[in-house]
């Protein structure tokens, strides 16, 4: 895991090292604010940075003494140890899967933020919960005698999971909040699934 910087400069065009080196296994990471912004020292790049995690107003020890604190303070070196931790966890919970498996179930669970948009690949904060939960999957079921739609969704016990539809993929609307029981799922039935009128849908975790 590489902090990406502190000279608020691109660096898909003035590259830094480490975060740069083309290799799977290097995380790049940049900082947010507590306000889910990129932080005012923060590098960025679209293809070089990964992701971000925050990084202003911590507090830290100091070399002075064992017991020296100071703070608050800011930059990509306080960011990239919240990545680091969260993949040690990742490898406890999912000892049999690769490292690049572990990494992209990391990038794949943050949080998208508008101010992170184009300034790194995934356009996400870090998310520790959401990377170690299950993935929400949605599987149809049988109709019901009437012709209704029914879905069942798994996704980890006592999650809550909003069900989303769209007629063009692309304006999704709530269309079911629920919490999954204890063995991680429930089910659900789509009342207005017998219109003529073309359906997808989609399963999120309830923010």
């Amino acid at each position: 895991v590489a902090s990406c910087g502190n000279n608020h400069a691109n660096i898909d065009t003035n590259a830094y090292y480490p975060a740069c080196y083309g290799l799977d296994n290097i995380v790049s990471v940049a900082y947010t604010t507590r306000n889910d912004s990129l932080g005012s020292l923060s590098n960025y790049g679209a293809t070089n940075v990964d992701l971000a995690a925050p990084g202003d107003q911590i507090y830290s020890s100091f070399f002075l003494s064992d017991s020296s604190y100071i703070g608050p303070l800011a930059g990509t070196s306080f960011a990239a140890p919240y990545v680091a931790g969260t993949l040690a966890l990742m490898l406890v919970k999912f000892p049999a899967e690769t490292y690049q498996q572990i990494i992209n179930r990391v990038l794949n669970a943050t949080d998208p933020l508008p101010a992170l948009a184009g300034k790194c690949v995934t356009g996400g904060r870090l998310n520790l919960r959401k990377a170690l939960s299950p993935p929400i999957r949605l599987t149809a079921l049988p109709p019901t005698a009437d012709g209704l739609f029914q879905l069942h969704l798994s996704g980890g016990p006592n999650r809550t999971c909003v069900i989303q539809v769209a007629s063009d993929l692309t304006g999704w609307l709530p269309l079911c909040t629920n919490t999954t029981s204890a063995n991680g799922t429930f089910d659900f039935t789509d009342s207005q699934s017998n219109s003529p009128a073309r359906r997808f849908y989609r399963a999120v975790a309830a923010p």
